[in-house]
């Protein structure tokens, strides 16, 4: 498929980063005239390229902007669907619910709803989501629903292990995946880096949320297929948080002590995604779960989890396929958790005394 022409455009100055092209050179390029050109960089200006121009030299890019630009996301994106039909927002209540609104006018899987601000963007359990403009990365998937049931775990895992690797690799920042769908910042770089027990022996006092995920399974209505919208949220930019916050949450900036460009980082996230839901789908579900677990900053860690049919207590000790947490009593009774809040257990001892 033939790219549009804002996109020709930007792509043929994103290749040339910093230097001058012509407005002839430029329309001569993708076939189209002078000033409808002309027309395109102004748009391309407009929605934040950051586009310079030379009385005489002509047009360059200056650099890479970090607003969510879509020319920038779909520059050399290489990935087979996701992200290939991007809406992107200035302002929006919530990511999903604009994804929620595309699975009813029969969207695309793959479709990506990014935004520059969410007034109400939520986690589990309804609870509201810090997302302030131009900070953070607040992005909606839609996805095929899960093939073993309608239970989207599996999924949330695979994100989850994905996006976590993605931050590693672009930003060399160390991020764990905490039961059910957090994304922390431990303090400690003590753990092991294989095997089911890779969580063990992170330190309860040093973890710090960087985002999280929530995967929504809607139906397609007319008989059609379920579909999955997977919600995430990462704190990138963020110099600072409210003061209810402020010690448990973190921004990779604030981690780093660097800006993150989001694009870039986006990109990254969605090859890696895209990457191993293909490989899921192929029948690698098993390898894609070991590669995530590893992740785990759960697992081998005694643990209070707070459910609705009560507090229970003991060692994180499996993580199954659907995402939930199997947990082992002292006594060797076992509890299988679909749903819950985490807490540490040394946390979980000072709020109770």
């Amino acid at each position: 498929m033939t790219a549009p022409r804002k996109q020709q455009i930007y792509d043929e100055l994103r290749r040339r980063l910093g230097n001058y092209l012509q407005v002839e050179e430029l329309s001569a390029a993708v076939g189209l005239s002078v000033d409808l050109t002309r027309g395109h960089l102004e748009e391309l200006s407009a929605d934040g390229a950051q586009l310079e121009r030379h009385p005489g030299l002509g047009y360059r890019l200056g650099g890479i902007s970090d607003q969510l630009l879509k020319e920038e996301i779909h520059y050399e994106l290489g990935t087979r669907s996701l992200g290939g039909d991007l809406v992107v927002r200035q302002r929006v209540e919530s990511t999903n619910d604009v994804a929620r609104e595309l699975v009813e006018a029969g969207g695309a899987e793959g479709t990506l709803v990014v935004a520059e601000v969410q007034s109400a963007g939520r986690g589990r359990r309804g609870r509201t989501w810090f997302s302030p403009a131009g900070a953070g990365l607040w992005c909606s998937l839609l996805l095929a629903a899960p093939s073993e049931g309608d239970d989207p775990g599996f999924l949330t895992l695979l994100l989850g292990g994905a996006i976590a690797r993605a931050i590693r690799l672009h930003c060399g920042l160390k991020v764990w995946m905490k039961w059910p769908n957090d994304l922390v910042c431990c303090n400690s770089d003590n753990l092991p880096n294989s095997g089911p027990r890779a969580g063990a022996g992170i330190p309860a006092e040093g973890e710090r949320k960087l985002g999280g995920i929530l995967c929504e399974l809607l139906s397609a209505g007319k008989g059609g297929p379920s579909v999955l919208v997977a919600g995430f949220g990462i704190d990138v930019n963020l110099p600072s948080f409210p003061t209810e916050l402020a010690a448990s949450a973190t921004s990779i900036l604030l981690e780093t002590g660097e800006r993150t460009n989001r694009c870039l980082l986006l990109k990254e996230m969605l090859r890696e995604i895209e990457r191993d839901y293909l490989c899921a789908a192929a029948g690698g579900r098993d390898l894609i779960l070991r590669q995530t677990l590893k992740l785990s900053s759960t697992l081998g860690r005694r643990v209070l989890v707070r459910t609705e049919a009560g507090d229970l207590t003991g060692v994180a000790e499996e993580i199954r396929p659907d995402g939930s947490l199997v947990l082992a009593e002292a006594s060797g009774q076992r509890h299988t958790v679909r749903a819950g809040d985490l807490v540490n257990l040394q946390e979980a001892d000072s709020i109770a005394s």
